[in-house]
């Protein structure tokens, strides 16, 4: 998940609608492989104001020009992420700087996704809807504090592993793995959006600690 969307990123594209139902993964094309496509650009918007808007295969650039074509217009003309921001900054921000706030709320988008999928059996995420207006005092205080820090408070824990999930009927190391990608999330995608991270980074992060994880020091 994180891959793909870091590829629409490079394609400087924002999506602005990523949920449940804008996603689509399919392991039945090929054996062991996956396959993540994003729908719905209908809030998409693109910038080429201070890159040109390449892609990596033909192909690639091909379907970006044809949903350029298609009526896809700028971020700044139509950014519609629940941020406040003061009029006076607003002013002075470039077209690249829209695009830039409207990836990082497709970040925070993907991150809400990540954590359901990996505390599904928590019902207080779905049922919530403290982050259906981006990262606010709602969401600090139900999910981000309520919900995330109540997990890797525990981590320290003696025994930790056990007393952490124990409705959670898995190995010791699956649940060390989702207190790991727990903490990724909350260090760098439910942070403010001046601070909230790529997906690249994100995505850096959780490849080097599972590269590492076996390792003992």
């Amino acid at each position: 998940l994180l891959y793909s969307l870091s590829r629409i990123h490079y394609l400087n594209i924002g999506h602005q609608n990523i949920n449940d139902n804008s996603i689509l993964v399919s392991s039945f094309i090929k054996p062991d492989e996956i396959k993540v496509k994003y729908t719905d650009f209908g809030l998409g918007c693109y910038e080429t104001n201070n890159r040109p808007l390449v892609s990596l295969t033909d192909y690639e650039k091909h379907k970006t020009q044809e949903k350029t074509n298609s009526g896809m217009v700028r971020c700044k003309d139509s950014m519609n992420v629940p941020v406040d921001i003061d009029e006076n900054i607003m002013a002075k921000l470039t077209n690249r700087d829209y695009l830039d706030i409207i990836q990082k709320y497709d970040v925070f988008c993907l991150g809400v996704l990540c954590l359901k999928l990996l505390l599904w059996f928590d019902n207080k995420i779905t049922h919530s809807g403290a982050y259906s207006k981006g990262y606010n005092k709602n969401f600090i205080r139900d999910i981000k504090k309520g919900i995330i820090k109540q997990y890797l408070d525990k981590k320290n824990s003696e025994n930790k592993y056990k007393t952490v999930f124990p409705e959670l009927d898995v190995s010791d190391k699956v649940k060390r793995d989702i207190l790991e990608y727990l903490e990724i999330l909350d260090k760098y995608v439910f942070v403010p959006t001046k601070d909230r991270k790529t997906c690249q980074y994100v995505l850096d992060k959780i490849i080097i600690y599972e590269k590492y994880k076996n390792d003992i020091f």
